[in-house]
């Protein structure tokens, strides 16, 4: 399984890349490379490390793809080197210590197992593998700099403008990545074949069982705060990631995941089930239903009309604030959903304090930490909830002007008078109260790891 892992993982890094377009997105590489490294990084410090700068690239490679969706809607050659050019960098300064620590971590696994041939040959496979990166990356890169020449840039110093050869310098660029791309799969193929085999899965099995003494204690912590790290993953949904004026990001995925992982740990006893849930359930699978249709109206739209036909055409102005009591409904639901489960979280952190009380050394220790917890949790619970709302209000309004958002207001002050753009002024009120949701709820989870997971995972180390 590991070598399978490890073999996809590569084939996915190995894949050519024109800018940040990534057919094969690598984030699903490292994602691979952390499921690999999940039980090593027990017993071995440079598979921990390894794993750690594996999380670290899959949120550097998840943004790289974001970026693309910005570059495809502001088209802007200038943003498209911008990007470009600053994951060229930022990956080079986090992928070669990546590397650097897998081969390490692979060193370490042929060293204990006896493999003579991994140990005379992991040293020329490491450089290999950050050559090949750094100059896929390079190559990935290089067509972007012909922006640099184009006649519109105030700062350029070039006669000749390169532009309009991007796209000859992008076949070009792919077709020296194609025989590297095919040298790095089957370099690795090889290399991992011979490494992992049954001698090497028996070892790391066997040394992960001695680390891991008490496993079901273990597991139940390392749950919980997966589960809150997939709870901030999600909440990426909250934004209205528009595509010719249709919102095609669905926020119910966030309650959603939130109850299938929440049902989760109850099955496998890691907390007893709150009568919320049931509260959480319904109210989602309702949001879900508007959400739904308010989709199914805008794609309607779309599909006949344009925003400018919306004030000029009654039909098209039906249609479009037809999606508008749904997007209301659904965003006043959502509010509602991420207060519940908000209340869920804070209950089950409880109960796992609880559970888990043999790790404290008193009943008073018990309840200092959970009183501690609930004092430190509520400031940011009162706020995400309040920034949820305020999401809700603001999406409907953006939703309502946008058709007008080319409209504008006099305002006199004093002598002076100015136009100012007051309908347009919800769409930017919106973005800004997503992120600002987006932000609050990711560190309300990471607050619920600081203060309690963590400090119990340290505690099963410890002993």
């Amino acid at each position: 399984m590991r070598r399978i892992l490890f073999l996809i993982a590569f084939i996915f890094l190995a894949n050519p890349l024109v800018s940040n377009v990534d057919i094969l997105p690598d984030f699903i590489a490292y994602i691979l490379m952390m499921i690999a490294l999940a039980k090593p990084s027990y017993f071995d410090v440079k598979a921990f490390s390894a794993y750690k700068n594996a999380r670290t690239m899959v949120i550097i490679s998840f943004f790289k793809l974001i970026s693309v969706y910005f570059t495809t809607i502001y088209i802007d050659i200038t943003l498209s080197l911008l990007f470009s050019f600053v994951f060229f960098a930022i990956e080079l300064i986090f992928g070669i210590p990546f590397f650097i620590k897998l081969f390490g971590y692979f060193s370490n696994v042929a060293l204990a197992t006896d493999n003579a041939k991994i140990l005379r040959a992991y040293e020329a496979f490491r450089t290999i593998a950050i050559v090949i990166f750094a100059i896929k990356l390079l190559l990935a890169t290089l067509p972007d700099f012909s922006i640099l020449t184009a006649q519109d840039t105030l700062t350029t110093s070039f006669k000749t403008d390169l532009t309009r050869f991007r796209p000859i310098f992008i076949l070009f660029s792919l077709i020296l990545s194609t025989p590297l791309s095919g040298l790095w799969i089957l370099l690795y193929s090889v290399f991992i074949c011979t490494l992992f085999g049954k001698k090497e899965e028996l070892y790391i099995k066997e040394e992960f069982g001695k680390k891991i003494q008490n496993k079901s204690q273990h597991y139940e912590i390392k749950a919980n705060y997966r589960f809150l790290f997939l709870l901030a993953g999600l909440s990426i949904f909250a934004f209205g990631l528009r595509i010719d004026n249709v919102n095609i990001f669905i926020n119910t995925a966030l309650p959603i995941g939130f109850i299938i992982f929440y049902l989760l740990l109850a099955k496998k006893k890691y907390l007893k089930i709150n009568k919320f849930i049931y509260c959480l359930f319904g109210v989602t699978a309702m949001q879900l239903i508007f959400r739904l249709l308010e989709l199914k109206n805008s794609i309607e739209f779309s599909n006949e009309y344009n925003l400018e036909a919306v004030l000029k055409i009654s039909r098209a102005e039906t249609m479009y604030y037809e999606s508008l009591p749904f997007a209301i409904i659904g965003t006043i639901l959502f509010a509602i959903t991420i207060l519940t489960m908000l209340m869920l979280l804070v209950n089950s952190t409880e109960q796992s304090i609880k559970k888990n009380s043999d790790l404290y050394s008193s009943s008073e220790i018990v309840e200092y930490t959970i009183a501690s917890f609930k004092k430190r949790i509520k400031p940011f619970f009162i706020v995400t909830s309040v920034l949820a709302m305020l999401n809700s209000i603001t999406y409907p309004l953006m939703i309502y002007f946008l058709p007008e958002n080319d409209l504008t207001e006099k305002i006199v002050i004093g002598a002076k008078t100015m136009n100012v753009p007051i309908y347009s002024i919800f769409i930017p009120i919106n973005m800004i109260a997503s992120s600002l949701f987006v932000i609050s709820f990711i560190l309300t989870m990471l607050i619920i790891y600081d203060s309690v997971f963590k400090k119990m995972y340290e505690k099963i180390s410890l002993n």
